[in-house]
């Protein structure tokens, strides 16, 4: 058999990564085996293994392809200038929600995390690496806080470190309720509103 180009090698490592976000969503990340993800991706088991190490390297790569431009985008987040305190990070907020409205592949894989995750060992394993990157965006985030200008800014009840905690449970919470039922509200007219309340309680009155 004629060995693979790295072009043809690349088009197969994408395509295993989108059978194992159909997969992954229609079954769950415990219950799907990557028989069924090869299978779906019409290559056989052998191929697989040779982009992927096992089911957690496979879903770190599919992770990876939404989360790690959000990942550098947040680590800059404490250099970004901005006009008035908090900007950069609320127009961080709207790209993503905008993001989980209009991409259907970000949707895919945070629907994923959210709600096809059976919590036990083998899928514990898969969700390692997201929750390293949830601490890096969370250090980031606080350390913007941390700037002089966004600290004086804050409200006096607050210190970075709750601050970026409380931004992270409100994105977390409307990502988990739109994800289980897109139809409860609309997240592309709401989120605007929503997001003035979150930054109107994070600062100084």
């Amino acid at each position: 058999m004629a060995r693979k180009t790295k072009s043809e090698a690349e088009a197969t490592r994408d395509e295993l990564l989108c059978a194992a976000e159909r997969v992954f969503l229609e079954r769950g990340v415990a219950r799907a085996t990557l028989e069924q993800i090869a299978a779906d991706a019409g290559v056989t088991r052998g191929a697989l293994y040779w982009h992927f190490e096992n089911k957690a390297d496979l879903f770190k790569a599919m992770l990876d392809r939404v989360q790690m431009p959000m990942v550098e985008l947040v680590e800059r987040l404490p250099e970004e200038p901005e006009e008035r305190p908090f900007e950069a990070l609320r127009h961080l907020c709207e790209r993503s929600l905008r993001n989980l409205t209009t991409d259907p592949q970000y949707r895919r894989v945070y629907t994923i995390l959210q709600h096809r995750c059976e919590r036990v060992t083998e899928v514990e394993a898969c969700l390692r690496p997201h929750a390293e990157n949830l601490a890096r965006i969370l250090s980031s985030v606080e350390g913007y806080f941390g700037r002089p200008a966004n600290r004086e800014a804050l409200h006096p009840g607050l210190t970075p470190r709750l601050a970026a905690r409380t931004v992270h449970v409100f994105m977390q919470g409307l990502y988990h309720d739109w994800l289980r039922d897109p139809a409860a509200f609309d997240l592309a007219a709401d989120s605007r509103p929503m997001l003035d309340a979150l930054f109107r309680s994070l600062a100084r009155r």
